[in-house]
C-alpha cells in the first residue's frame, strides 16, 4: 500500500485532543478545552490507520470499498478519515502539481489526475444525522470545515436556503470545505420531487430527468460532489427511489464508500448480486 508521508501523527486536519465532557468541540466552550494541554489525545487506533490507507489506496487504483466492520469498530472515523485525506491530496496535488512520491511509485490509476474539488456527502438514517454531526465534529478542524444537515422534504423554501447559506459559506470564508449530512429519505424526496426516472432495471441504465414544476437546481444533484459516505447502505439493498437516489449521487463523486454491519449479500463478496453492493461497483465474478 502507499506511503502517503503524513506530516504528523494523526490524519490532515483532525483535533489533536479529544473532550470527555459535554461541550461540542466546535462550540467556544469546546474550542478552549481542546487548547488544554491536560485534555485527552485523539488518536486512532492502529486498525483505524490501516482502514483509511487501505480506503486511499483501493481509491487511487479506483478499486470498489465496501466498509463492513462490526459495531463499534470505528468504521465512522475511518469514513471522517477518508475525507480528511481526500482534502489534504487534492490540496497537494493543487500546490505541487504531483503527488508524493511515496504515492506516486505505488499507484498507477490516479497517480497524474488532481481531484475534484467538491462538497462531502453523508447519507445516513434520520436516527444518525445528529451522531454524524458529533463525530465530525470531534474529529475536524473548525477551521477547515463546516457541517451542515440536509434533510426534509424537497421544498422550495427548504432547499434554497440551504443552498444560498452554503454559498454564502463559501464566498465569506475561502478555502472552507463543505460536508453535508443528508438522509436516504431527504435524497429520495430530492428524486420524487423533482426528476422523473428514466425506465430501466440496471444500474447503467437508471437516469433522471428534470421534473416540470420541480426545482433541480436546488438539490444535491446540482452541485459538485467530491465524495460520497452512504452508510447503513443495507438501506438500499432493494431497486427503488432510494436506490436510484444514492446511485446518482454516487455517479457524480470521485470516492464512495458504503458502510454497513448488516449483510447485503448472502454469498461471498466476490460473487456478490446484491444490488447494494453493484452501487459501489462490487459485481459478481463468477
Amino acid at each position: 500500500m502507499p506511503s502517503f508521508a503524513l506530516p504528523k501523527d494523526t490524519f490532515p486536519f483532525f483535533n489533536l485532543k479529544t473532550l470527555d465532557g459535554p461541550e461540542d468541540p466546535w462550540g467556544a466552550a469546546g474550542q478552549a478545552a481542546l487548547e488544554d494541554p491536560d485534555a485527552p489525545d485523539l488518536c486512532p487506533f492502529w486498525h483505524q490507520w490501516i482502514g483509511v490507507t487501505k480506503i486511499m489506496h483501493n481509491f487511487m487504483e479506483k478499486l470498489p470499498m465496501l466498509v463492513l466492520d462490526q459495531v463499534g469498530v470505528g468504521k465512522t472515523m475511518q469514513a471522517i478519515g477518508a475525507i480528511a485525506m481526500y482534502e489534504w491530496l487534492r490540496l497537494y496535488y493543487d500546490s505541487h502539481h504531483e503527488y508524493m512520491r511515496g504515492l506516486q511509485d505505488t499507484v498507477c490509476a490516479r497517480a497524474d489526475k488532481p481531484l475534484k474539488s467538491g462538497i462531502h456527502v453523508v447519507v445516513c438514517t434520520n436516527g444518525l444525522v445528529d451522531q454524524w454531526i458529533a463525530e465530525l465534529h470531534r474529529c475536524l478542524k473548525s477551521t477547515k470545515f463546516v457541517v451542515l444537515p440536509y434533510t426534509g422534504t424537497c421544498l422550495e423554501k427548504n432547499r434554497k436556503p440551504f443552498w444560498d447559506t452554503v454559498k454564502n459559506l463559501q464566498d465569506t470564508r475561502p478555502g472552507l470545505t463543505v460536508i453535508v449530512i443528508t438522509t436516504y429519505i431527504a435524497v429520495a424526496a430530492d428524486v420524487a420531487q423533482s426528476f422523473t426516472i428514466r425506465p430501466g432495471g440496471t444500474k447503467e441504465t437508471l437516469g433522471m430527468i428534470p421534473k416540470r414544476g420541480g426545482i433541480p437546481a436546488s438539490t444535491l444533484f446540482a452541485h459538485n460532489i467530491a465524495t460520497v459516505m452512504a452508510d447503513e447502505v443495507y438501506n438500499v439493498r432493494k431497486p427503488g427511489v432510494r436506490q436510484t437516489a444514492l446511485y446518482q449521487l454516487l455517479s457524480r463523486c470521485e470516492l464512495k464508500i458504503g458502510m454497513t454491519t448488516v449483510p447485503i449479500v448472502t454469498e461471498s463478496m466476490v460473487r456478490c448480486r446484491a444490488p447494494g453492493a453493484r452501487l459501489f461497483d462490487i459485481e459478481r465474478s463468477g
